[in-house]
């Protein structure tokens, strides 16, 4: 039953931050990523399942040259969940600042390398990170938001007798 409520979970999680207007990289993607190995067990769907819902949205907004960087990083992020996601508050935070970081640094080493837009050298590639910086910003409070509230929502299920103690009038 656990798997799948989180499998509803995440597929409506992923599919909404998709498809639903946003600002840009301000979504609770890399928070539903971080936060996996809560809902699974199962160490491939921890990986797979964010790459085939991207790939699932791709193809109703669209393919992009990008995709092999962004689903690359989002596999890296699920590893790094695997390897170390608890349900601490350290850790979430640790994997709630890592995860934009690297999300920021592969991807954006994807768009000096596939696009015209930057020189191949050193120069254009720190021009490249340079203004990618606002995308950056979005990503990681939008994932330090969502991840500290998957947290307490998490927190909050785990100590089911908080519940017993509410009372609706």
């Amino acid at each position: 039953m656990k798997l799948f409520k989180g499998l509803i979970f995440f597929t409506v999680l992923f599919a909404l931050s998709r498809i639903v207007p946003h600002p840009p990289n301000f979504t609770p993607l890399l928070s539903g990523a971080i936060f996996l190995p809560y809902l699974f067990e199962d160490k491939r769907a921890v990986v797979l399942l964010p790459i085939l819902m991207m790939l699932a949205t791709d193809f109703i907004l669209g393919f992009h040259g990008l995709m092999l960087w962004t689903y690359a990083s989002f596999f890296i992020i699920g590893l790094l969940s695997l390897q170390f996601f608890k349900l601490t508050l350290n850790r979430v935070l640790m994997l709630s600042l890592a995860s934009p970081i690297l999300f920021f640094v592969i991807t954006n080493f994807g768009v000096w390398a596939e696009s015209d837009l930057y020189s191949k050298s050193v120069e254009g590639l720190m021009a490249c990170y340079a203004l990618g910086i606002p995308f950056y910003a979005n990503t990681a409070v939008s994932t330090l938001l969502f991840s500290s509230c998957f947290f307490f929502i998490a927190s909050l299920l785990r100590e089911k007798s908080v519940f017993k103690n509410i009372r609706l009038l």
